[in-house]
């Protein structure tokens, strides 16, 4: 390999990091505001009697948050804002798990795309799965995580300003 391709690749890798990183953080960002609204719901809105403990992974917090919304009539107004951000809490968090948990496998894209595996658990076995990651798709992937992030914000601002009226 000569010196403009050896970087050529450590530039594409570079690349690379920076994305998953940007993931990693606005991914971050988007579920601490999940979390200020379970928190919120659990404790000034009697969410504690729907749950009497506070999820902590994923899924659980979006099926209690979509019970809660069904259920306490002082947030029904955040009702449909809050189940939007919950379907694209679902939407992406499947692409997000695979890019985090999973290892790049090559160190030259293919076009820009990097070859990734990731270790699955399916029937108590270990299985290696493929897939890739095309830095193309970031620029969209970035703009749903900055607006996930942002209305996850907003909404729990909101609900906080709803108890202070209270």
């Amino acid at each position: 390999m000569t010196n403009k391709e050896e970087s050529t690749v450590g530039d594409e890798l570079d690349n690379l990091y920076r994305a998953v990183g940007f993931i990693v953080i606005q991914w971050g960002l988007a579920e601490q505001s999940l979390d200020m609204i379970v928190a919120i719901i659990f404790h000034d809105f009697g969410g504690n009697k729907i749950k009497n403990k506070l999820p902590k992974m994923l899924k659980p917090k979006i099926d209690y948050l979509r019970e809660c919304f069904n259920k306490i009539s002082d947030i029904s107004e955040h009702k449909e804002a809050g189940n939007e951000i919950l379907n694209v809490f679902e939407n992406l968090s499947e692409r997000r798990h695979e890019i985090i948990h999973g290892a790049v496998s090559t160190t030259a894209s293919n076009n820009g795309a990097y070859a990734f595996a990731k270790l699955d658990i399916i029937n108590g076995y270990h299985q290696v799965r493929e897939f890739d990651f095309d830095i193309k798709q970031l620029p969209k992937l970035s703009e749903d995580l900055v607006s996930l992030g942002s209305n996850t914000t907003k909404l729990a601002n909101q609900l906080l300003q709803i108890n202070h009226e209270l």
